[in-house]
């Protein structure tokens, strides 16, 4: 599990989501959606083993936020999130997640409004959880009003994913055989520990 902690305004707002897995290839693009320029992207990439890296049809530069989290029973798989905090809208805006061998990526992404769009990012965590409800450390937010993105991903098994406490679910791709995600956010208003 990871979490990312976004600086807003009190207009922030979810918009929207997308996502995709593949099975046996070397990347993964998510169908197009119409984005906003000035808005901000969420981007959660699962895969088995082999990342290279996420890229989108705008050709943004994408913030890491949380490297390389995974759980000792998973071996290579694992979960990566980035964000780019003032995109340049699109009408057919897709997200890709490319493998430097055939895998199984998976990509998931979220947008929203009403960000901070200079200095974005507030806090993130991660943490590696064998225990449900899986939960990432406690970190503390520096200002009220935020949006907390929570992705997780697990070892390919059927198990079902529920967004945790005060989270809702902004998109999840469940396929036991390829790599799952599950991606949610939480919008708050006051300063405080928070986790995913």
């Amino acid at each position: 599990r990871a979490a990312v902690h976004i600086a807003v305004t009190d207009s922030l707002s979810f918009v929207q989501a997308a996502s995709a897995q593949g099975a046996n290839v070397t990347s993964v693009t998510t169908t197009g959606i119409a984005t906003t320029t000035g808005n901000m992207i969420a981007f959660a990439s699962v895969y088995d083993a082999n990342f290279s890296s996420v890229s989108d049809s705008g050709s943004h530069t994408w913030t890491i936020t949380v490297g390389h989290q995974s759980h000792a029973n998973c071996g290579l798989n694992g979960i990566r999130q980035f964000y780019n905090g003032n995109i340049t809208g699109s009408a057919t805006h897709t997200f890709t997640v490319t493998l430097t061998a055939s895998g199984f990526p998976t990509a998931a992404v979220a947008e929203f409004s009403g960000q901070a769009t200079t200095g974005t990012l507030d806090q993130n965590t991660s943490g590696s959880d064998g225990t449900s409800p899986y939960n990432t450390p406690d970190v503390t937010t520096t200002q009220a009003d935020e949006v907390l993105v929570g992705g997780y991903a697990h070892c390919g098994t059927t198990s079902a994913i529920t967004a945790g406490t005060g989270y809702t679910q902004a998109t999840e791709q469940e396929d036991a055989a390829n790599m799952p995600v599950h991606l949610e956010f939480q919008i708050v208003s006051a300063t405080g520990a928070y986790n995913a």
